[in-house]
């Protein structure tokens, strides 16, 4: 259905469910809005904290002793 069509469509209803219809498309609007949101801010921690953890990794050898490995194949024992 195309915009027109829609919008055709819903003025053929009533003002009150022209209403609810409104309502409930807002509610969907300020939800995708703050999922967005939310994984936006999401974002700037991890950044944060890696940035903060940079220094201790470039500096501390055991917190990459396991980098050695990581050429090696993996094996599940499983």
């Amino acid at each position: 259905m195309t915009q027109k069509e829609l919008l055709r469509e819903f003025q053929r209803l009533s003002l009150q469910q022209q209403l609810a219809i409104l309502r409930d498309a807002l509610e969907i609007v300020e939800n995708n809005f703050r999922q967005l949101e939310q994984t936006e801010s999401d974002k700037l921690p991890l950044e944060e904290a890696a940035q903060l953890l940079r220094q201790d990794y470039l500096s501390d050898s055991e917190l990459t002793a396991f980098t050695a490995i990581d050429g090696d194949e993996f094996h599940a024992a499983w």
